[in-house]
């Protein structure tokens, strides 16, 4: 698990050895090769529209990692969550449009997990960018573990 430190301005940002980045990386391509199987007219706009929501949440990520500041950093993180809600939300409306034996509603179940753990890292990164403002010793943040599955 990687972790954000904070030191006088300075943030070691790799954010491809975030699990977070790592789930939405891995679940961009799932979607790729889903949204390839479904066979509806006007499917393409459809598609196009899947994939791009899906690829904006680690393109995101990736963006904000590299910003100077750990708001601007943060607010892409934020964006990132918007992008990974708008995929789960496309894949339930492609899992009541697909043939049944399609596992498109499990798909989006993870969505729903990605948009809970890209939560937990915006809410981290906002308490360090307020404990960056105050003078103290260095702050500490990672993605951490995923939250616990709602019933």
């Amino acid at each position: 698990m990687a972790t954000l430190m904070h030191r006088r301005g300075a943030m070691a940002r790799d954010v491809r050895n975030l699990e977070v980045f790592q789930q939405a990386d891995a679940l961009f391509f799932r979607v790729v090769a889903v949204s390839a199987t479904i066979g509806r007219p006007g499917r393409f706009s459809f598609c196009d529209q899947l994939t791009r929501a899906a690829l904006s949440v680690p393109v995101n990520l990736v963006e904000g990692s590299q910003r100077s500041t750990t708001r601007d950093y943060a607010r892409f993180v934020e964006i990132a969550a918007g992008s990974a809600a708008e995929t789960g939300y496309l894949l339930s409306v492609a899992s009541r449009l697909a043939p049944r034996d399609m596992p498109i509603s499990a798909l989006a179940a993870e969505y729903d997990v990605l948009v809970r753990r890209i939560h937990v890292l915006h809410t981290r990164l906002r308490a360090l960018d307020t404990a960056a403002r105050v003078p103290g010793p260095a702050a500490t943040v990672s993605a951490g573990p995923p939250p616990p599955a709602e019933p």
